[in-house]
Order: structure tokens, then C-alpha cells, then sequence
């Protein structure tokens, strides 16, 4: 069975259902980090990295893209929505293009809903320089928009690394964790780990 090319408007179509839970929800933009939530609704394939490559996906208007000025030519070639790239280089923040980013699109206040799967560095980097705004975890919002944000099985040996997702480090959006919460996070992972 031969496989149908997904098209920019059906992308468009699916953040446009996303924005529309946005304002069920009260949340002014939602940020992504590549991950399945990014592939299903910007058709982005992306693998992470310590350098940071994001969208900012607003309420109204078009998604900012954010990512290493090395990588431009390459991740023009991917996007498929919005043209509004923000290129940092080695000795940039790229935490103040996405601050900037929603700046421009005129989110100064209010919810901002960041991948739940998000690194906390990245959040910890945007919420510095825009500590106005109330953080929340993204999973509801994508899910009432119907975006599946499962990793998909990978085949091959089983091989996994405890993974701490931003929203287990915040505790349900209270700030930054102790070091204790995150040995107690940690530990938590590799008690499941053992027993997987």
C-alpha cells in the first residue's frame, strides 16, 4: 500500500485545531521540542541535541521556528509551515529568540504550555527570560487537539535510559526542583527500570 504525502495544509489544518483547544484552555502559544507532538503537527522530523531547535506554535498567527544558524539550510528544507525562522549562533542565547518569539506574537502574559516532554534546561532557559508568563505542561492541550504524543516503539534491543521529562521535575508547574525531588525523581526511575 503506497503512502500519501501529507500536505502543508494538513499541517496548517492541525495547528489550527490546536490553536483552537489553545483557547479552550487559555494558553496563549504552545513551545515543542522535536518529538512526535512537532512530527504530527509540522511534519518536522528533528533529533535533539544540546543545541536547541524548538517551535513556538501561538494562539493566532503563524509558528517561530528557533534553531542553530548551522542547521538553517538544512531545517528550511523540512519546514512545511511558517516561514518565520530564528537562527541563533554558538555564542547566542536561543532562549532569547524563542522569548522574542512570543513576544512578537504578542504573548507578554498569561499561559504558555511547554512540551511535556520538553529538556528542563530549555524551559529553564525561556522561563528566565520571561518569567511573566505561568508555564504549564502541554499534554492536555494536544490531546483535547488530537495530537498522539507516544513515542513510537523503536525496534531492536531493549535499551532504555531514565528520561526526566520537564513536568516530573516541576511537580506539577511549582518552579524548579529540589535536589532532593530529583534524586527522589531519579530514584523512582530506576526502580522502574528494574522491575521493567
Amino acid at each position: 500500500m503506497p503512502q500519501t504525502e501529507i500536505t502543508a495544509t494538513t499541517y496548517r489544518q492541525r495547528i489550527e485545531k490546536l490553536q483552537e483547544a489553545m483557547k479552550e484552555f487559555g494558553i496563549q502559544a504552545v513551545v515543542l521540542e522535536p518529538g512526535p507532538a512537532m512530527l504530527y503537527l509540522t511534519g518536522v522530523r528533528w533529533g535533539k541535541s544540546e543545541r536547541t531547535f524548538a517551535v513556538v506554535l501561538p494562539v493566532k498567527g503563524e509558528p517561530v521556528w528557533t534553531l542553530p544558524g548551522f542547521e538553517e539550510m538544512r531545517a528550511r528544507e523540512l519546514i512545511h509551515v511558517g516561514d518565520d525562522i530564528r537562527i541563533w549562533q554558538e555564542d547566542e542565547s536561543p532562549y532569547q529568540r524563542i522569548a522574542g518569539a512570543l513576544q512578537d506574537r504578542g504573548v507578554t502574559s498569561g499561559r504558555v504550555a511547554i512540551d511535556d516532554a520538553a529538556r528542563f534546561f530549555v524551559f529553564d532557559g525561556i522561563r528566565k527570560l520571561a518569567p511573566k508568563l505561568e508555564y504549564v505542561g502541554a499534554s492536555q492541550v494536544l490531546q483535547a487537539a488530537g495530537v498522539d504524543t507516544a513515542q513510537p516503539a523503536r525496534p531492536g534491543p531493549l535499551c532504555i535510559v531514565p528520561k526526566v521529562t520537564l513536568m516530573e521535575t516541576l511537580h506539577a508547574g511549582h518552579g524548579p526542583p529540589s535536589l532532593s525531588s530529583l534524586r527522589s525523581t531519579v530514584q523512582k526511575w530506576s526502580t522502574r527500570l528494574k522491575n521493567s
